[in-house]
Formats: structure tokens, C-alpha cells, sequence
């Protein structure tokens, strides 16, 4: 998957955009900024409604907050 066909995942909650895009390598990419998955610990957080979700879950687009 190109960089540009990656999956923009919004919140099951609320509908807001979790993060631009989720990488297959487990990185997402925030503007400029890519940040990588590199525990099982890792979560995304909806900065709408505080939605947690697993990072691993986003990144396999199982969206299903914890």
C-alpha cells in the first residue's frame, strides 16, 4: 500500500478523523509528523471525544474502542 492510499480511520464514537493515515508498518502520519506503533500497548486517541482505541486494531482497521 503507497503512502498516499493509506486508510484515514475515523472514530466509531463520534465520526472525527483519528489520524490522516495508518501506514501498514504500523506508523501513523499526523501532518509532518509520523509516529510508530512499537508495543501492543499503544493506543490512538480521538481528540474529539476521548475515544481509546488500540493501535494495532486501527492499523488492521478493527475499529472498536477500548
Amino acid at each position: 500500500m503507497s503512502r498516499s492510499a493509506a486508510p484515514q480511520p475515523s472514530c466509531t464514537e463520534c465520526g472525527a478523523l483519528l489520524a490522516p493515515r495508518i501506514l501498514p508498518d504500523g506508523v501513523a502520519v499526523l501532518g509532518d509528523l509520523s509516529v510508530p506503533f512499537r508495543r501492543e500497548t499503544d493506543f490512538v486517541l480521538c481528540d474529539r471525544c476521548l475515544a481509546t482505541f488500540r493501535a494495532e486494531d486501527v492499523r488492521d482497521g478493527r475499529l472498536r474502542p477500548v
